[in-house]
């Protein structure tokens, strides 16, 4: 595996505990600054994995060359909805994009103990973000879970 040489950011898992910290944090208090590491991260985490991206992996597979198992990864965690819509607003915030092209996720906050949305440990003046209506939490933890199947099997 590649050293990235970013610091302490070395090898995927390096990312992967940053942004499990920052969700760790971000349970009991969402803001802005962690939506976007989380987004952002939990998106091109996998391209850490693959050591690559779309385009490099479209070329092997026309090529009929075998692909690596974090390149297999890169395209199994695409397939999860979760993992498309955080995707879709990773790219709204990367490339402040402010007209849609087809489906693009709402966003909307929410304060205090919420029936429906909130979990054990909440606190009455929890804060929400919502991605259309559902708590970001949701999402980002089903994307974490994969991550951390992929560490567990690969090392962390």
């Amino acid at each position: 595996m590649t050293e990235l040489n970013l610091f302490d950011l070395n090898k995927p898992a390096d990312l992967f505990k940053i942004i499990h910290e920052v969700y760790v944090d971000y349970i009991k208090t969402p803001t802005e600054k962690d939506f976007l590491i989380l987004a952002l991260g939990l998106t091109h985490l996998r391209e850490w994995i693959a050591e690559g991206d779309w385009e490099g992996i479209k070329c092997k597979k026309q090529s009929k060359l075998p692909l690596t198992d974090g390149e297999k990864f890169f395209e199994e965690i695409y397939h999860l909805d979760e993992f498309k819509v955080i995707q879709g607003l990773c790219n709204k915030g990367k490339h402040f994009i402010t007209t849609p092209t087809g489906w693009t996720p709402n966003t909307s906050q929410e304060i205090g103990l919420r029936a429906g949305i909130g979990k054990a440990g909440d606190g009455l003046d929890q804060k929400y973000f919502l991605i259309d209506g559902k708590d970001s939490r949701d999402y980002f933890i089903k994307l974490i879970g994969k991550y951390n199947q992929w560490f567990s099997k690969h090392g962390l």
